[in-house]
């Protein structure tokens, strides 16, 4: 079961680098056509400081979208695990999925994270670690009623 879903999360990983790299690709050689031919158009040159901040951005969005993506999972077992003898047990998962995302706010609200996106460090080490935990639960809960209940 966990190596069901650590399949699954590697492949939304890589699939989601691939798209970020190709798309950040594309928008620098279209930025740097631009540049060639409007007159006044004086693009920035990409210095490591500004790589440094896109690679921490494109941490955050992936991050953020493998919270999701477990969210996801974690609704779906279960429905199919723990409310599967409910006649609306699907209903009560969702409503689940609503609630484990409020709460999953008011923890990112309470240790104050992604509170610097505009800065020059966009999230401090200690919010990569809250944030990895967190994926890190949502993964162990997951797995955990997938190798239980569930034949997926």
């Amino acid at each position: 079961s966990y190596q069901l879903l650590g399949a699954k999360l590697l492949a939304v990983t890589l699939e989601c680098i691939g798209v970020m790299v190709i798309v950040g690709m594309v928008f620098y050689f279209d930025l740097r056509y631009a540049d060639q031919l409007i007159a006044n158009f004086n693009m920035i040159s990409l210095t490591g400081e500004i790589l440094w901040e896109l690679i921490q951005a494109a941490g955050f969005f992936l991050t953020g979208y493998l919270t999701f993506i477990l969210m996801v999972y974690l609704s779906l077992t279960l429905a199919k695990s723990l409310f599967a003898s409910f006649k609306h047990g699907r209903f009560i998962a969702f409503l689940c999925f609503l609630a484990l995302g409020k709460i999953l706010e008011s923890a990112s609200n309470l240790l104050n994270l992604y509170a610097d996106i505009p800065g020059s460090d966009i999230i401090t080490s200690t919010d990569w670690l809250a944030v990895l935990v967190l994926i890190g639960g949502l993964f162990a809960g997951t797995g955990y009623l997938l190798g239980r209940k569930v034949n997926l």
